[in-house]
């Protein structure tokens, strides 16, 4: 449990701390970005920052390495992968084992912590 605590931190700690040193935008910038602000098909790929969290009040597009797309790609699919979810049963308290994938809304800020919660 604890190993999967500090792989996953480090992929998010990675692709954050690229996302701020290689693309050169500011730590609020970097955390502002939705899914829908990334185009990782088009080559090169691009990341459009809006102007209420840019310093200068203006949209910008930044085009990315190829390395920052692909952590980038792979911090999506972790977030976003197919979980695993145990409960028990309202009943007979039986563990009931469940699997659950998160739903992909554009909308979404790409370094939000996502957490399912069973209703």
């Amino acid at each position: 449990m604890y190993r999967i605590f500090i792989l996953r931190y480090r992929a998010y700690n990675t692709c954050h701390v690229n996302a701020v040193f290689i693309i050169s935008v500011r730590a609020a910038e970097a955390l502002s970005i939705r899914i829908k602000d990334l185009d990782l098909d088009s080559n090169p790929s691009k990341l459009f920052v809006r102007r209420e969290y840019a310093k200068t009040r203006t949209d910008t597009t930044i085009f990315l390495t190829d390395e920052v797309a692909h952590q980038l790609k792979s911090w999506l699919d972790y977030k976003y992968r197919t979980r695993r979810i145990y409960h028990t049963g309202e009943q007979d308290w039986k563990t009931i084992t469940e699997y659950i994938r998160p739903a992909k809304k554009d909308t979404e800020l790409i370094f939000a912590v996502y957490q399912i919660v069973k209703t």
